[in-house]
């Protein structure tokens, strides 16, 4: 039956069309008329649309809570939306798709799907609008697009259409804003949406939900300079590990080690620092740590260790272009000024680190090389880059209070 003769007395054919690609959910009576007419059980249909609904609502779940998802759940996932015969569910099973994508780390493919969404979908309290805005959030977060999502949640107040949606939904959402929030900068903003979330979580168990809780908080703390608050949140993080085992993976340890350094840092307790760097680097060597790591040994003094893992690591270690890449080179020049043909050599690899410093917004490390660098400058009496860079840190600190007490953080 073709799409003339299966509407006429119904709706239009243009009207048809729509339904068959999941744009539009017409009322109960067009979908009787159009099942008789096809001579279809609509009520078998319903029912087996809501256990189609319920398994990808299940599956979505299982995604938020970082809960393995069952082989024969993923198959059926991905056979309803290569076949599309859920005109109905279409959209949702497309993003909980996209979202299961992002969880395997094809985001490419995931961006496809957020792409062909984008002018469909607008600010509603549906159920496709909530999963639209909570998984296009978290692809973002995946490519570091902090800015654009507090941009939408600022214009859509999304916030409140997922105000529908379950508690934990709604906690994650916020968390996410949080985060987003944190890496821009943004803490006293940040420290809003986490505190949400926190609320929004309370009398839920679900141990490593409660950790990314700790962790961020933690993180926000820190930002904002209130360093006995952000310990107190990564020690409940710790002890929470040692009570939870199952979630007690050697990256989770690693990660809350890394941070608890970091705000030792921060706090300028190098010693503190450089022992839970330490700590972090026993379960998980990775590139971000070592360098955080080396970084601290060498605002610590600690001259000979710091050479000794400089030298362990390569330029090949790091990716090209990335933060990591940029302070090795500084680091590595810092090291070896002594070795370069005066500060002219030096000044051309500081001058051209600083530059990505400034380019990718990268304000803490700014913060953290500048005074070490100008202090260089300062000793072999080359004022005037001295003078460029504590203006520039002087800048840079101005936008770093503005952002964490939260005036335009758009």
């Amino acid at each position: 039956m073709n799409q003339d003769t299966l509407a006429v007395g119904i709706c239009t054919t243009s009207y048809l069309s729509r339904i068959e690609n999941g744009l539009v959910e017409p009322n109960e009576t067009v979908y009787r008329m159009l099942f008789e007419r096809l001579h279809l059980d609509f009520t078998a249909y319903v029912n087996e649309e809501k256990n189609k609904e319920r398994l990808i609502e299940q599956i979505y779940e299982k995604l938020l809570s970082n809960e393995k998802v069952d082989k024969e759940e993923i198959e059926e996932l991905r056979l309803l939306y290569e076949q599309r015969t859920s005109p109905s569910i279409q959209v949702q099973v497309d993003l909980v798709y996209c979202r299961y994508l992002m969880s395997i780390d094809s985001l490419d493919e995931a961006a496809g799907i957020l792409s062909s969404l984008d002018d469909l979908l607008s600010p509603s309290a549906s159920r496709e609008w909530q999963l639209f805005v909570a998984v296009k959030t978290y692809y973002e977060l995946m490519i570091g697009s902090f800015d654009t999502i507090l941009n939408r949640e600022f214009q859509t107040n999304s916030k409140f259409y997922l105000s529908k949606s379950s508690s934990f939904e709604q906690a994650n959402y916020m968390y996410h804003l949080a985060f987003a929030s944190h890496r821009a900068y943004h803490f006293s903003l940040a420290k809003q949406f986490i505190k949400e979330a926190i609320r929004l979580f309370k009398h839920q168990y679900k141990p490593l939900f409660q950790l990314k809780l700790y962790s961020m908080y933690g993180a926000i703390l820190n930002g904002l300079g209130e360093v006995k608050a952000a310990f107190k949140e990564f020690y409940a993080a710790i002890d929470l590990l040692h009570h939870v085992p199952s979630i007690a993976t050697d990256v989770q340890w690693s990660s809350i080690y890394n941070n608890l350094a970091f705000a030792y840092e921060s706090d300028k307790q190098y010693m503190e620092a450089i022992k839970f760097y330490e700590k972090a680097l026993a379960f998980k060597k990775d590139k971000h740590t070592l360098i955080n790591y080396t970084r601290t040994l060498l605002f610590g003094g600690v001259q000979e260790l710091f050479s000794e893992k400089l030298h362990d690591l390569s330029i090949n270690d790091f990716d090209e272009g990335t933060h990591q890449q940029m302070q090795f080179i500084l680091m590595q020049a810092i090291e070896q000024i002594d070795g370069l043909e005066g500060l002219e050599e030096f000044y051309k690899i500081e001058k051209k680190v600083f530059k990505f410093f400034i380019v990718e917004q990268h304000i803490e490390l700014i913060l953290s090389y500048g005074p070490l660098v100008a202090k260089i400058y300062e000793e072999a009496k080359q004022y005037k880059r001295a003078a460029e860079l504590y203006r520039l840190l002087f800048e840079t600190s101005e936008t770093m209070r503005l952002r964490a007490a939260g005036s335009n953080h758009l």
